[in-house]
């Protein structure tokens, strides 16, 4: 052997001899892989954003729709009766006119249009005169007052013996039953047809013409 002769160290087992055109394609692999990695990462959160905003705005609607969106029950009261002197007078006509006021409350948000509806008075369980309430509307949070004129047969008043008793203590209980339909109709979306339903027993001072006592029962319909 001579000094020329050079020995070349043998690679290490396992060590493999890459071209640059494969390095290159492993770089290009892991990019790839990189890059559908961060994709999907992406794609997970936008998903996670995009189904928290619906549950948020879920919960956000179903909150509104059983607070402020929720139809509220209109309310009808009596404030005052108007009893004519001739009632007090044995000789009276066959019917009279007594004159009420009466107020819708609207507590929703938006107004509250009803249809034409009627009012019956009684006297101890006897019909003893009928009213006409014109169709309308409560605005809304508003109170409606209105006047009507109730047709009163005397006739029944005069065939209780309590009248002329109750009369004498300067005082006159009568019940009415009203009937009201109509709807309420928030932002264009929200519809409800209600029917609200009063009866109440109202002591009226007969000389005063006010309301001393009022009690009513009030059924909803929506």
């Amino acid at each position: 052997m001579t000094e020329n002769n050079q020995f070349k160290p043998l690679a290490p087992l396992g060590y493999e001899i890459r071209s640059s055109d494969e390095s290159a394609e492993e770089g290009y692999t892991s990019m790839l892989k990189s890059r559908q990695h961060d994709h999907r990462r992406r794609a997970i959160i936008c998903f996670g954003c995009c189904s928290a905003g619906i549950l948020i705005s879920a919960v956000l609607i179903t909150v509104l729709m059983l607070t402020v969106l929720r139809v509220k029950d209109p309310e009808i009261n009596m404030n005052r009766i108007t009893i004519p002197q001739i009632l007090l007078n044995a000789a009276v006509p066959s019917t009279i006119n007594i004159v009420a006021q009466f107020a819708v409350k609207n507590p929703n948000i938006a107004t509250f249009k009803y249809a034409n509806s009627t009012t019956l008075l009684y006297y101890h369980g006897v019909i003893v005169g009928e009213a006409h309430i014109p169709s309308g509307q409560a605005k809304a949070q508003r109170t409606h007052n209105m006047t009507m004129s109730i047709d009163v047969i005397t006739a029944r008043f005069l065939a209780d013996s309590k009248f002329l008793n109750e009369i004498a203590g300067g005082t006159l209980t009568v019940s009415s039953y009203t009937s009201l339909s109509g709807r309420v109709k928030i932002i264009k979306i929200i519809k409800k047809h209600v029917d609200v339903k009063m009866n109440c027993t109202i002591t009226a001072n007969i000389t005063s013409q006010g309301i001393v006592d009022q009690k009513c029962e009030k059924k909803v319909s929506l």
